[in-house]
């Protein structure tokens, strides 16, 4: 297994980044993690690949994306610096796809989440797929409406907003429904997808 990089900001709280971090040092070998609060800059460390974790600032997260493009692109194990399928995104689309893969094409899917490493590559990779997407966020007005008068196959909830919460009566007759932000007062619903597993595999390369 190759050696990894996690870049992460300690001083933005997280319980969704600190579980996968926990998940990361239990399971992944040969990995160094990096706080990046705690560090002025960004130094070439001997490594196989590269991780950076959010939530973090959105100008010191471009701005370490901006150097791994132009420093480091063969190290970007994440794949955001060039548009590929990210872990989180490739782990959601495997548990869908195990569920759903039957006229995969004709469902219909709501995603919350417009992140560069969640929401919008999975919504390109459904949308390839024939799926028909509605990519929101957590600020979307009109929500309630959406859930109660559209016909919906696969709901993805990873808001990240600690306050925001979806009534269960919303969500009964979703068929697949994956909480990674405990967003769903629905107790039927996914909350651990394989994204440490598709982290090794990706080691393992």
């Amino acid at each position: 297994m190759k050696s990894l990089l996690v870049f992460y900001d300690s001083s933005i709280k997280s319980k969704g980044r600190d579980s996968y971090l926990k998940g990361i040092r239990k399971h992944i070998d040969n990995v160094m993690v990096v706080d990046l609060k705690d560090t002025n800059t960004l130094l070439h460390y001997n490594r196989d690949y590269i991780l950076i974790l959010k939530p973090m600032e959105e100008e010191k997260y471009r701005s370490v994306c901006l150097w791994l493009r132009r420093c480091y692109p063969d190290k970007d194990i994440e794949s955001i610096t060039n548009e590929g399928l990210t872990i989180t995104a490739q782990a959601l689309w495997q548990t869908i796809f195990e569920r759903e893969y039957e006229n995969i094409e004709s469902k219909t899917a709501v995603i919350i989440n417009q992140s560069p490493t969640l929401g919008i590559p999975l919504a390109k990779h459904l949308i390839d797929w024939g799926v028909n997407v509605i990519n929101i966020n957590s600020k979307y007005k009109d929500l309630d409406n959406l859930l109660a008068f559209t016909d919906i196959d696969i709901l993805v909830s990873a808001s990240g907003n600690y306050d925001f919460e979806i009534d269960r009566h919303l969500t009964r007759m979703i068929n697949t429904k994956i909480d990674l932000s405990n967003d769903l007062e629905d107790p039927v619903k996914i909350t651990h997808i394989p994204t440490i597993q598709v982290l090794k595999e990706r080691l393992e390369k």
